[in-house]
């Protein structure tokens, strides 16, 4: 742990939180005064991280390395803030990867751990964490969703199922707590300028700059806007507004059709 000034005396819990969108989420919660547990599988990465947020925003971080797609991951955070006597207000659920493949071409290790990742553990997260905020009539949840949720396209389906069960379960379980003053938002982001996608940094300035991709910081400002607001979800940035009635009427036959015409997921 690294020890700085308390300012609010509520602490957030961020998972995937050593980069990228989580590691804005947790910068912009501690320079709004919270302290901060911070998850991620890169275990110097998330201590650099918390010991660099600590001393620029004077809060207290505690860095945890962890793998979430492992047996009783949730378990075993909730059970490292109980033993530290973390009471946590705020929960992001942030870590995830991307699988763009074929079904038969992805390891039957990867497909467990995007199931586990994107959906098991953020749900036994928000059941216990949940139950404590719901007895305390306070607390806050965001859940990572995705433009995907919308797209079960071939090669995407991993993803954007994993995406739909978050976006479904976080708003059935907002309308379960909001009785209760917790509040439960999913955010359903489209691209967003992190190394998740492998492109040139001239092809990134023009997909921000066309709103096409957004920067991470823009992103999660206007996720913690929305939680804070207790919205039941968030779709950042027009284009993925208007996109989401469009896919919904491109029927997923063409969408199968066209792939195998460009052939743009090989086969074995």
């Amino acid at each position: 742990m690294h020890t700085q000034r308390n300012r609010k005396n509520q602490t957030a819990l961020i998972t995937g939180a050593s980069s990228g969108i989580g590691l804005e989420y947790a910068k912009n919660l501690a320079n709004r005064g919270y302290d901060l547990v911070i998850v991620s599988i890169e275990e110097q990465k998330i201590k650099d991280v918390a010991n660099e947020i600590a001393q620029q925003y004077g809060v207290n971080t505690y860095p945890v390395f962890a793998d979430l797609a492992a047996d009783n991951a949730a378990r075993k955070l909730f059970d490292f803030c109980t033993d530290n006597n973390l009471q946590i207000d705020i929960l992001v659920s942030n870590a995830g990867f991307l699988i763009y493949d074929t079904i038969d071409n992805v390891n039957s290790n990867k497909v467990r751990d995007i199931i586990r990742l994107h959906a098991e553990t953020p749900a036994m997260l928000c059941k216990l964490f949940g139950d404590e905020m719901k007895k305390r009539h306070f607390g806050y949840i965001l859940l990572m969703s995705s433009l995907a949720a919308w797209l079960p396209y071939p090669g995407l389906m991993l993803y954007s199922g994993t995406k739909r069960f978050i976006k479904d379960f976080a708003k059935g379980l907002h309308y379960e707590l909001a009785p209760y003053n917790v509040g439960v938002t999913a955010i359903c982001p489209g691209a967003v300028n992190t190394a998740l996608y492998n492109i040139s940094d001239r092809y990134r300035k023009i997909a921000v700059n066309t709103g096409i991709m957004m920067n991470p910081d823009k992103l999660a400002a206007k996720g913690l806007n929305a939680m804070f607001k207790k919205r039941t979800k968030k779709v950042p940035g027009l284009i993925n507004k208007i996109a989401i009635p469009l896919v919904a009427i491109v029927p997923l036959c063409l969408i199968a059709h066209i792939s195998r015409k460009v052939n743009y997921l090989k086969k074995k």
